[in-house]
């Protein structure tokens, strides 16, 4: 990964926030809950303003539902930072394209972890410039005429082909832009770039105290997180204070009930713990203007996009991955 050096300066952070707030689809079966959620022997708090600051600023998914591309990008942008003590922009984009066409092969749904960094592994990395991120979701049917326009130009093919480009913004086929891209993303391939799953709340502690970022990906329920999507399952009111201060509550029986008539999943970078709160501090991928814009983890303002979420909420309905990439 040397080479990242040569393209490191003037990268542009992919722009935009959403008020829309989406989300994957529902993950696969969560890991069995915890029998030992108690406190740690461990620091009550691992240096939160140390990993946030290792951390490459808060980007937006905007309309898409790939929050674990975000995700797996923002885990590898981390290690980047901690490596090489600069900042990098990855291409999205680019790893959708390559987990939809190489990895999973279907359009119209998320993907995993595992699956993400697959496609690290088996084909690479680019940076933002060479492929910038599209906010706007062509699978939706509410766009607007200048879209429709640029999808129908883009996209004008029927079948696999026409859904795959729909879904990368790229045709997935035939393209030099995209053979070019692959043949810049081989030297800067993670051959031993996996996704290990942390059994217990020791070991995601263990691996926040040594100032690793971690991932999780959780069952979604909107009501803990005060989505706007509550109110039209008959949850309830979301409270918008606790959405702008980025405080993820625990679900009760209601909210899970109603929220599996509408399954979806999030994918999060956990940045920090404390067990008195007991809650854990993490890294969204929904802009710095909707969720989280008064997030205050090391002051008041400080760290729009950020958010809290409870060890019960964490644990019991979702899995922690330890992500160590080989550059």
């Amino acid at each position: 990964m040397k080479n990242f050096l040569l393209w490191s300066l003037g990268l542009i952070l992919a722009a935009g926030c959403s008020e829309q707030a989406p989300l994957d689809e529902a993950y696969p079966a969560p890991s069995p809950p915890l029998n030992d959620l108690i406190q740690s022997r461990l620091p009550g708090r691992n240096d939160i303003g140390a990993l946030i600051s290792l951390q490459t600023p808060v980007k937006s998914q905007d309309k898409r539902g790939v929050c674990s591309i975000f995700s797996a990008i923002g885990i590898l942008e981390s290690w980047l930072k901690i490596k090489t003590n600069t900042s990098h922009d990855l291409s999205e984009n680019y790893l959708a394209y390559i987990v939809t066409t190489q990895i999973t092969k279907r359009a119209f749904s998320g993907s995993t972890a595992s699956e993400n960094f697959l496609g690290v592994r088996k084909q690479g990395l680019i940076p933002e410039t060479i492929w910038p991120y599209e906010g706007q979701d062509w699978l939706k049917p509410d766009l607007s005429a200048l879209e429709i326009a640029l999808r129908d130009a883009t996209c004008f093919f029927v079948g696999q082909r026409q859904d795959l480009c729909l879904k990368t913004h790229r045709d997935p086929y035939q393209n030099p832009f995209l053979e070019d891209a692959n043949a810049f993303a081989k030297n800067f391939k993670t051959d031993r770039t996996e996704a290990v799953v942390l059994s217990s709340l020791t070991d995601v502690h263990n691996r926040l105290l040594l100032n690793e970022p971690v991932l999780l990906e959780i069952d979604f329920f909107y009501g803990a997180w005060n989505h706007r999507k509550m109110k039209e399952l008959g949850i309830g009111e979301p409270d918008s204070e606790l959405w702008a201060r980025g405080i993820v509550g625990i679900p009760n029986s209601r909210d899970i009930s109603l929220s599996r008539q509408k399954p979806a999943g999030h994918s999060l970078v956990i940045v920090g713990f404390d067990e008195v709160q007991r809650v854990y501090f993490f890294k969204n991928s929904w802009g710095t203007q909707s969720f989280g814009v008064h997030s205050d983890l090391l002051g008041p303002g400080t760290t729009p996009g950020y958010g809290t979420l409870p060890y019960e909420y964490a644990h019991y309905y979702g899995t922690f991955y330890r992500v160590r990439p080989s550059f």
